[in-house]
């Protein structure tokens, strides 16, 4: 996977989701992988922004992912990550 911006936890989601799938996981198979409840990695995959960041990261990790900072111009609002990417 090359990098990408995900300025949203709507975005980190559905990283998340396509990875998962690409591996051939279930939700409950990520989530046992994690250390995390299934219901968790329902309500992260659907963008919630309640995720704790030790578990995302967790979760991340079990999936192969990790996030890499970098500077970014300001987002105002909701942002379109397909056409940001486009």
């Amino acid at each position: 996977m090359t990098s990408m911006i995900v300025p949203t936890p709507r975005d980190i989601g559905r990283v998340v989701r396509q990875r998962r799938r690409s591996r051939g996981w279930s939700q409950g198979r990520l989530a046992a992988e994690a250390g995390v409840s299934r219901q968790w990695v329902v309500a992260m995959e659907a963008g919630k922004a309640t995720a704790e960041l030790g578990t995302l990261l967790r979760t991340l990790a079990a999936l192969g992912l990790a996030i890499d900072l970098v500077d970014a111009p300001p987002l105002h609002g909701e942002v379109d990550l397909d056409t940001l990417l486009g």
